[in-house]
């Protein structure tokens, strides 16, 4: 499996545990608690996968000679981490 191919599984996931968390209710706090820790696992997988392999490709690939993208800016908007310029 390529790593767009673990990215794709990853959004799957992703979108099936809040699909799960949206369908939760407040009394099911054990559940919820299950849920977020299994989607704070995903969501690092994925940006880790973003930062090893795809930020650099951008970085490679910028708008012309010389062009740099700052670590963490090269990130698709939902992969940015809160209070990140």
């Amino acid at each position: 499996m390529n790593a767009i191919d673990l990215l794709k599984a990853d959004h799957e996931r992703v979108k099936a545990l809040l699909t799960q968390l949206s369908e939760s209710t407040e009394r099911g706090v054990k559940k919820r608690t299950e849920l977020l820790a299994k989607l704070e696992a995903e969501i690092s997988l994925h940006t880790k996968l973003e930062e090893e392999f795809f930020t650099p490709l951008s970085e490679k690939q910028g708008q012309g000679a010389g062009h740099h993208v700052p670590r963490g800016q090269g990130r698709a908007p939902h992969c940015r981490l809160p209070g990140a310029a």
